[in-house]
């Protein structure tokens, strides 16, 4: 194993455009800025399998945003699986979902491979990460292969996860050049699904003028930086110096190799590397400590992880059902019996705040839930930016502080990410009508 030290000016996405040049076999083992631990494993230099800690992306949560399973059919899935673990027989998810007649093995295969690119792309919110590369090829031979190219991945990354100021960082040092797209350019760009509005800014793409300058004036600056953040990183975008256009000679840049993380060269420096730990997250939370409190109240989690990760999913859903029905007291114990089962899981621990919050009687004591969930919403967000219920979250706090205009922003978000979230949906409409008087 070799630990790999991040150079402070390179971002995660140019180590795997590296890997990928070199057409890299092995598992690279990553711990984001989310404390969100992901393997990624490639195959002579593509990502063919993913594996994530979030509960966000497992294959029961993927199947049920897509439309293709109902809560209620997740939550029989989640049963047979208890069952057969009860009977020592381990079954799959997608296995259970297929045995039970609530989706195709075709169904579940798509899944699979739109859950690797999920995956994939989710590792890259982070910029710096912590990355060990490990040979493992009976590993790789395990694991059923979902091809998808690197560039693939970081293209959807840099729409969805990358920042302003990540964005800026990338060009920074190359902000006075002027970008050249050339033929190698639109070769590798010839493979990948741009949107519309990319293949415009490429084709008006100016040859004599420097990134500055054209993002002073364009109609979309975060669109256009995006586009040429990604082909510098993955260094395909030719850089001419404006001072030497006039007299016809360019001085191409391409990513610097110095922005490429460094490995430690010498079979020592690797083992050193390899031996050092990684720090485990800091999960400090009032939510964690009430459970603390309420482990002499009830049963130990088990001590089988499957078994124990099935028990809190079916204690998750139990407490989802009894929130529906206003039952909150009861929703309360239940996410409490989810989060002592996995405590590292912000979603159960999120579900919990907001219970606590909703089972609390005015004063400072809800004003304190109100402000344990707002922090549990904004860690659930960070780990995982598509769930629905963070954003729910943080809008129900906005109007405990009276502030209606952000709330309504959160709402509408939430609705966007899941358009089925009635709750989101019916709240972001009460309060458009509310503020058109």
């Amino acid at each position: 194993m070799i630990s790999v030290v991040m150079d402070p000016g390179a971002d995660f996405a140019e180590l795997l455009f590296g890997l990928a040049e070199s057409r890299h076999s092995g598992i690279i083992e990553t711990i984001g800025e989310d404390g969100v631990r992901t393997d990624l494993f490639l195959r002579r230099g593509e990502v063919i399998f993913v594996e994530q800690g979030t509960l966000g992306e497992t294959l029961g949560r993927l199947l049920q945003r897509e439309g293709l399973l109902s809560q209620d059919e997740y939550a029989q899935v989640i049963n047979r699986m208890t069952e057969k673990l009860i009977d020592t027989e381990q079954l799959r998810f997608g296995e259970a979902a297929v045995e039970l007649g609530f989706v195709s093995g075709a169904q579940i295969h798509k899944a699979l491979a739109l859950q690797v690119r999920r995956k994939a792309v989710r590792c890259l919110a982070s910029a710096q990460v912590e990355c060990t590369l490990r040979d493992d090829p009976e590993a790789l031979d395990a694991v059923t292969a979902f091809p998808i190219s690197i560039a693939h991945c970081v293209l959807e990354a840099v729409r969805l996860h990358f920042t302003e100021q990540r964005l800026s960082h990338v060009l920074f040092d190359v902000a006075d050049q002027c970008p050249v797209v050339t033929r190698e350019t639109r070769d590798f760009l010839s493979g990948l699904p741009l949107l519309p509005a990319e293949h415009r800014l490429i084709a008006k793409l100016p040859r004599d003028r420097s990134m500055l300058s054209m993002l002073r004036v364009a109609k979309d600056p975060l669109a256009l930086k995006r586009l040429l953040a990604f082909l510098r990183m993955a260094g395909v975008l030719e850089l001419v110096s404006p001072t030497n256009q006039s007299a016809g000679e360019q001085v191409v840049t391409r990513v610097s190799v110095k922005r490429r993380p460094s490995v430690p060269a010498t079979p020592a420096a690797a083992a050193t590397a390899a031996a050092s730990e990684v720090p485990a997250p800091q999960r400090a939370s009032s939510l964690a400590a009430q459970i603390s409190r309420a482990v002499g109240r009830s049963a130990p989690p088990p001590k089988n992880e499957k078994r124990a990760r099935l028990e809190a999913e079916q204690a998750f859903e139990r407490g989802r059902a009894h929130s529906k029905k206003a039952k909150w007291d009861s929703a309360l114990d239940a996410f409490r019996r989810a989060a002592l089962c996995m405590p590292d899981a912000v979603e159960y621990e999120l579900y919990g705040a907001w219970a606590a919050v909703m089972t609390a009687e005015d004063g400072e004591a809800r004003k304190e839930r109100v402000r344990e969930a707002a922090i549990a919403a904004r860690r659930a967000r960070k780990q995982e930016p598509e769930m629905a219920y963070a954003y729910y979250v943080e809008g129900n706090v906005a109007l405990e502080v009276g502030r209606e205009d952000a709330a309504l922003r959160r709402f509408r978000h939430a609705a966007k990410l899941d358009p089925d979230f009635t709750d989101a949906v019916r709240l972001a409409r009460i309060l458009q009508r509310r503020m058109e008087k």
